[in-house]
Parts: structure tokens; sequence; C-alpha cells
């Protein structure tokens, strides 16, 4: 059986399942059963697996089925379905997924502050979606991403009463679908091929998981033409070097 999801043909048919990747051979096909998120990572590198199946520690009976374009599916089932599965390891098996497809229209919100110059733009991004539960652990929607809105519509209204003279347009944008990247549905990748239809050069800056108590690491990551070492300088002078900084690039929405 094949199925195709998002133009990606996932082949569930005669595959062997292993819960070890030193069991992988390059002449099968493979479903791998994962217990941590550090083997779900080692699998997505193997090109002749299939189907990665994580199983959660929890007691939940809802499965998730995640699929991105660029490497194998990922079901996540509960403790009980894996112990199941475990007594089928190194066998071939055929998995049958059943999915359901429902067009959901999902917004983003923005607000243009005109400057003197409407080719150029600075814009201020916080993502609105949090997550909840997922994969056994928890979000905090109000730090994830409640604190970057609440930074984003603070600094909106003071732009506004301070009736603030900007050389350039500013850009108030929260951005829908940041948490569902694996569908590659991201609201942020819309939100910017839609600016660059009308600004000959914009910077973006997002605000994300700002405030929780206790944290000692900022995380930050750029593209583009961002100078490494004058953006650094610019933190540890706001922050008087209160904070670890930590370069990382993952976050999909930057």
């Amino acid at each position: 059986m094949l199925i195709s999801v998002n133009e990606k043909e996932i082949d569930t048919k005669k595959v062997v399942l292993v819960n070890s990747l030193d069991k992988i051979k390059n002449d099968e096909k493979y479903a791998f059963i994962a217990y941590n998120w550090d083997d779900v990572n080692k699998a997505k590198l193997h090109s002749n697996i299939s189907i990665i199946i994580f199983a959660e520690d929890s007691d939940s009976k809802k499965s998730i089925i995640e699929i991105n374009n660029n490497s194998p599916a990922l079901i996540i089932i509960n403790k009980f379905l894996a112990e199941k599965l475990i007594t089928f390891t190194n066998q071939k098996v055929s998995i049958e997924l059943s999915l359901d497809f429902e067009d959901i229209l999902l917004e983003n919100i923005y607000m243009t502050y005109k400057g003197k110059n409407s080719k150029d733009t600075i814009v201020l991004t916080a993502h609105y979606d949090a997550t909840g539960s997922t994969n056994g652990m928890f979000s905090k929607g109000i730090i994830d991403n409640g604190s970057g809105v609440a930074i984003v519509l603070e600094l909106l209204q003071k732009t506004i009463e301070n009736n603030s003279n900007s050389n350039m347009d500013i850009i108030f944008s929260f951005v829908n679908s940041e948490e569902q990247m694996y569908l590659n549905i991201l609201g942020s990748k819309f939100f910017n091929q839609f600016l660059k239809e009308d600004y000959n050069n914009i910077l973006n800056i997002k605000l994300d998981s700002l405030g929780e108590k206790n944290v000692e690491t900022i995380y930050f990551g750029m593209s583009g033409d961002i100078n490494n070492d004058s953006l650094i300088e610019h933190i540890q002078n706001s922050f008087n070097d209160m904070f670890i900084l930590e370069n990382v690039d993952y976050y999909p929405s930057d």
C-alpha cells in the first residue's frame, strides 16, 4: 500500500519492523520503533526507514501522525500499543494508516504603521498558536507564545501613543501555525512571501517564549545579512551580560 500525503509517498507494504538501528540493512524497507527522541532523530537519517513509530510513555489513546516531505512519517503511539507491536519485531509487516483530511482556514493578523519610506520595513512578529500537550510534554501557552504576543501588542500601543516618526514602515504581525511546522504550513512563511511583494528591504524580529522565571539562557538565531557579532553585542549591552547567549537555527518561523 502506498499513501500519498503532501506529495510524499509512504511505502507501508511489507516493511520490516525493528526496534534497533543496528538491525537496519540497505536491501530492506523498515518501520522503526523508537523509545526516545534521540533515536527518532537518528532514524530520520536512514533513507530506507519509511515509518518511525515513537512509543510515548503515556496512557493516551490518541495516536498522532506527523508527515514531513524530507523525512520518514512519524507515528506517535502509547506504551500499551507499543508493547503489542514489539512482539512482531524482526518480521515483515504491513501497516495501514487511515488519514482524514479537512480544509482549515488559518489566519495571520497584522497592522502597518506607515513611515516615510514605504519600500523598507521593520517587522515585529509573534506566533499566537500553542501546542498544549504534545509528545507527552506540556507547553506553557502563556509563555509560548502569549509572552511574544503581549510584547508586540505593547510595542504597537507605545508606537501609536508616542506618534513615532519612522523612516520606514513598522509592521506588527501575529502569525499562525508555527507549532505545526511538520505540515509545512507555517503562517510566517506565507506572510514573508507576502511582504516580499511590497518591500525591498525587510528586517523581521521574532519574539518567542520570553519572561519565564529562572531562565539563564537567551536563544537567538538569524538569517540574511545580519552580522552575528553585532547582534550579540547589542543583546549583551541590553541585558548587561545577565544571560548566557546561545545561537540556534531550528526555529522555523525566525
